[in-house]
């Protein structure tokens, strides 16, 4: 059986009986909850390697696989180093512990923790009054500094134009709210990788996995639900410039004096009309069409997303050529019995599990051009 092995201060943990890491590719952080038991006595409470707040690195090896090799920093007097994946093992996870549970059980100390990616502290803190003077209106630029006063950086940008965006920062915003907004005006998602990084991503070339996902009695499907519904579907999206988003009366008929712009499904001649008007995200200053047309189009992307979302349940971590299942790519399915097309789907959650049944991977799969803004 495949091991998670977590690295700790440099000491290696692996006999967990039981965890459950999650990962989505439209959240800032991911969780985990990991359970292991051992001996009496294995540790003092000062010695205790599970300390709250402490970071950890959780990998993913394969069984009977080399398990990442140990890179010193520094020199040895002074400590420091870090794990680096090998043929065999993926980096999944770099976080922080946020709650230890110990009890006593017959079979030894039963020891929970339970976590986030190093990016929780973008979720549950505020943004400040110093991280939001001078903001500029580049998107990465504004992510850059809102992030600064946290070991957190932008690790990768795949957007091909630097998106001017348009946000509305109050002091008391969580820093995950201003980058939400960002990402909405910019028409992007961002993601966390597996160092704890940053990604900013148009979702335009996303890569494709090795393997694919069959059901039936030769395929690697162990069950799976498609779910279509069309209440998120429009034919039409109209965003307004919330600078004087207001209604008029002009003659005898109804206006509205805001700038706009509309973007069309790419199927509006076939489906029935279905138009929303929604005011823009961001700033009370937004005049700039550019912008208006990027939101639009994002929201009609997340339009088309919503028909058809796949949930999937597999054996193992990895695909049939070895490759770790992994959120924001395309996995070719053929599920055909559930009513559900045939050909590329995007991945945008999942859960690696043990127990004692063995290894899973649940997957959530979407609609491949969810997140390309243009339709």
């Amino acid at each position: 059986m495949s091991k998670a092995r977590v690295y700790i201060n440099g000491k290696i943990f692996s006999n967990w009986k039981s965890f459950s890491i999650n990962k989505s590719i439209d959240s800032l952080c991911g969780s985990y909850s990991m359970t292991a038991v051992f001996d009496y006595g294995s540790w003092t409470k000062e010695e205790s390697p599970f300390n709250l707040s402490g970071e950890i690195d959780i990998f993913l090896v394969k069984e009977g696989g080399k398990s990442p090799t140990y890179h010193r920093l520094f020199s040895s007097s002074m400590g420091g180093g870090v794990f680096v994946n090998t043929e065999d093992s993926n980096k999944i996870m770099t976080a922080y512990i946020d709650g230890v549970n110990t009890s006593i059980g017959s079979d030894g100390l039963n020891v929970e923790i339970t976590g986030r990616d190093i990016t929780s502290d973008l979720i549950d803190c505020s943004v400040g009054a110093e991280s939001i003077k001078g903001l500029t209106v580049k998107a990465d630029e504004i992510i850059q500094k809102i992030i600064t006063p946290y070991p957190i950086s932008i690790s990768s940008v795949s957007i091909k134009e630097k998106k001017d965006v348009a946000i509305n920062p109050r002091v008391d915003s969580k820093v995950s709210e201003i980058i939400s907004q960002v990402s909405k005006s910019g028409g992007f998602i961002v993601r966390t990788d597996e160092e704890g990084g940053l990604v900013l991503d148009d979702g335009e070339e996303p890569s494709k996995m090795k393997g694919s996902l069959v059901l039936g009695s030769k395929g690697n499907v162990l069950s799976a639900n498609f779910n279509a519904n069309y209440t998120g579907r429009f034919s039409q999206i109209t965003v307004l410039d919330n600078a004087d988003s207001k209604t008029i009366i002009v003659g005898n008929e109804i206006a509205s004096s805001a700038m706009s712009y509309t973007a069309d499904s790419e199927l509006i001649d076939s489906m029935r009309k279905r138009p929303l008007t929604v005011v823009a995200n961001g700033s009370a200053n937004t005049t700039d069409e550019d912008r208006l047309k990027v939101e639009a189009n994002w929201r009609m992307a997340m339009s088309r997303s919503s028909v058809g979302t796949a949930s999937v349940r597999v054996q193992g971590w990895m695909s049939q050529e070895g490759d770790l299942w992994r959120v924001g790519k395309l996995v070719y399915c053929k599920m055909t019995d559930l009513n559900m097309p045939e050909g590329e789907m995007l991945i945008k959650k999942l859960t690696f599990s043990l127990s004692d049944e063995g290894t899973y991977t649940n997957l959530e799969l979407i609609h491949k051009d969810a997140f390309d803004d243009t339709d």
